[in-house]
C-alpha cells in the first residue's frame, strides 16, 4: 500500500495494470484521479460522468500488459502545465511555454491520450543524453505533462532523493526553451515534489530517463 498526493490511501502500481481484462476499471479510476484534483472544475465539467465521456477509450494495443512498459497512464493535457502542476501539488517555477518539445515525436497533445511509459529506474544513473542514444525504435522520452501524468496515477515511482532509495525522473522529451542540453526532470527532496530542468549531459544516482512506447 501506499498513498497518493492527497494523503489517500492507495494500492501500488501492479495492482492497478492488470491489461486488457481490466480496462474499463482502469479508465475510470486514472480519469477519477484527475477529477478528484479539479480537472473537471477547471474545464467547467462538475460531474464525473460528464467529464468521463471525455476521456478516451483505452487502446487495445496499450491495454496489454507491457514488461518493458508497465505503466498505463492517462495524461491529462487540456489544463496545461502550470495549473496541472498547482493542482497536483508540484513546486514549479516556469510556465506553460517554458519547455518545448525535443523532436516531432515529443509534441504535447493538445488532447487526452493514452500513454505505456517506464518510470526511469532502469536508467538510473545513466546521462540523458546517452538514454536518448540508446532508445530502442518503438520508444521515446517522457515530456513534462506525462511525466506529471504519470505522477498523479503512481505517485510511487518519484523517491525523496535525500533517501538511500531516492528516485527522481528525467523527461527526455521536454527540453528548456532556451537551451537543448536543459532538460525536464521530476524529483522530490524533503517532502517536496518539484518539476525542474537539469544538463543532459551530467550523471546522478538517483535520476533516471523515462520513456514511453511509441504507437
Amino acid at each position: 500500500m501506499g498513498q497518493d498526493i492527497t494523503g489517500k490511501v492507495i494500492r501500488r502500481r501492479p495492482n492497478l495494470d492488470k491489461g486488457p481484462n481490466n480496462a474499463v476499471d482502469l479508465r475510470v479510476t486514472e480519469a477519477k484521479r484527475f477529477f478528484d484534483l479539479g480537472v473537471g472544475r477547471v474545464l467547467g465539467i462538475r460531474n464525473f460522468d460528464l467529464y468521463l465521456e471525455t476521456v478516451p477509450n483505452i487502446p487495445p494495443i496499450l491495454a496489454a500488459e507491457n514488461e518493458r512498459f508497465p505503466y498505463l497512464i492517462f495524461v491529462e493535457s487540456r489544463i496545461g502545465l502550470l495549473r496541472l502542476c498547482k493542482l497536483s501539488g508540484i513546486d514549479f517555477d516556469g510556465d506553460d511555454d517554458i519547455f518545448i518539445p525535443w523532436d516531432s515525436r515529443c509534441q504535447e497533445s493538445m488532447s487526452p491520450i493514452w500513454i505505456r511509459a517506464q518510470d526511469g529506474r532502469k536508467n538510473k544513473g545513466k546521462k540523458i543524453s546517452e538514454c536518448r542514444r540508446l532508445f530502442a525504435p518503438d520508444e521515446v522520452g517522457l515530456t513534462a505533462l506525462q511525466g506529471i501524468s504519470m505522477y498523479i496515477i503512481y505517485p510511487d515511482v518519484v523517491v525523496d532523493i535525500v533517501s538511500s532509495g531516492g528516485n527522481a525522473i528525467d523527461l527526455p522529451g521536454s527540453i528548456y526553451r532556451t537551451s537543448r542540453r536543459s532538460v525536464a526532470c521530476l524529483l522530490k527532496k524533503d517532502g517536496r515534489i518539484k518539476l525542474s530542468w537539469r544538463w543532459d549531459t551530467h550523471a546522478n544516482p538517483f535520476y533516471g530517463s523515462a520513456s514511453r512506447l511509441i504507437v
